[in-house]
Formats: structure tokens, sequence, C-alpha cells
């Protein structure tokens, strides 16, 4: 059976007005949300 490791990668940031992520509350407040990837790698090593 192979075994996986996964690995999260950050690979930037948005920056959207708080106000679009939050149901139209606190609109003019800068919110940074992180983009992520993932590596999926196989364990060769049983």
């Amino acid at each position: 059976m192979s075994k996986f490791k996964i690995h999260p990668i950050v690979m930037g940031t948005k920056i959207f007005d708080k106000g679009m992520m939050t149901y139209q509350h606190d609109y003019g407040k800068k919110y940074t949300i992180p983009i992520y990837c993932r590596c999926m790698n196989q364990s060769l090593l049983g």
C-alpha cells in the first residue's frame, strides 16, 4: 500500500475588502487571505 504525504504551500496572499468576505459587515477594512496549494509526495519507504 502506498503512503502519501501532503504538504501545504503558501503561494501568496490576496487582499480583499472585509465587507466582501463577511456578508457586508465591516466595509472599508482590509482583509488578507492566504492562497494555498498542496504538494503530494509518495513515500517509497514502506
